[in-house]
């Protein structure tokens, strides 16, 4: 189906200013020799990423068609990875990280335990992914609230989840949204649709490349039911995967589609450590992994490295 509402990642163009030599080296201390002795590339090959940057989408995905043209990478199952953009989407329910959420203005704001605003992080719109959703959602747009910046090491209710639909009669404005109770990023998703190949970790393994894990299955926010999960999936039965906030880690060029450096003065809060205006992280690089059962209702888990 065509992509009606996102913005489309252009990896072609990206290719050209992130080549599979970027990520590859025939000098230098060899930590990780991973190469024979005599291999055509007989080099530093690129190794699996975390996704976050045109870079880090780059380093993968020229790495799987490389893999590809020798190597049959098995089953594959549709993946739509988001990359990110600076500032609030032109439409205001598509997929993005903070700013103001796409709800009813009338709608009450979700209060923590302790009866304090929680804070907007993230919202998944799902109108370009119907088709590969394991079960329906309730809604067209997934809205995720925390109780504070360390809540994904909470319980369940730290963390609260809602819906919209694409058309709100009386949205809410910015200016009526509540401010962030720590530093997130305002960033627009890009949609990137892709495959991952979850039983290809041994052919990248093979091939030579460090953490060949994350080449079958990717790190990333993104709308799929497989991911790289970094503990083990914590999936209940009759649960499946939905979508995944991964940590935002900026790369040093082109941290985003529409930013080729970050500016000096980043504007990082120091009070809520891994958060900034251009950075989220859950611990330690980790991710939150959206589950959804038949029913529709959706359970969270948090884990990192």
């Amino acid at each position: 189906m065509p992509v009606t509402h996102h913005e489309l990642v252009n990896l072609e163009h990206w290719a050209k200013v992130f080549p599979l030599v970027t990520f590859e080296q025939k000098q230098g201390n060899r930590q990780f020799n991973t190469t024979k002795r005599g291999d055509p590339l007989d080099l530093w090959k690129a190794r699996g990423s975390i996704i976050t940057s045109p870079a880090d989408l780059c380093e993968i995905e020229l790495s799987r068609q490389r893999a590809a043209e020798t190597h049959d990478l098995g089953e594959r199952v549709h993946s739509h990875i988001f990359l990110w953009k600076t500032g609030e989407p032109e439409k205001p329910y598509l997929t993005k990280v903070g700013g103001t959420p796409f709800r009813p203005a009338s709608r009450v704001w979700p209060k923590s335990s302790d009866g304090a605003l929680m804070t907007f992080v993230v919202q998944f719109c799902f109108a370009d992914s119907k088709e590969i959703l394991p079960y329906p959602t309730p809604g067209d747009v997934m809205l995720v609230f925390m109780s504070d910046s360390e809540a994904f090491y909470g319980a369940e209710n730290d963390i609260h989840i809602e819906w919209s639909d694409l058309t709100i009669d009386q949205p809410l404005g910015s200016d009526a949204c509540p401010k962030a109770q720590w530093t997130v990023p305002s960033l627009t998703g890009v949609l990137h649709r892709t495959f991952e190949y979850p039983e290809s970790w041994k052919i990248f393994n093979a091939l030579g490349h460090y953490q060949p894990y994350l080449f079958d299955t990717t790190q990333s926010t993104k709308i799929s039911t497989e991911t790289h999960f970094i503990q083990g999936d914590p999936s209940k039965p009759g649960q499946k995967l939905l979508c995944v906030l991964s940590s935002i880690r900026p790369t040093e060029r082109w941290p985003f589609v529409d930013l080729e450096r970050l500016p000096k003065n980043r504007g990082e809060n120091e009070n809520h450590s891994g958060w900034g205006k251009y950075e989220m992280s859950f611990g330690d690089a980790g991710c939150i992994y959206f589950f959804i059962d038949r029913s529709g209702r959706i359970s969270w888990s948090c884990d990192s490295y």
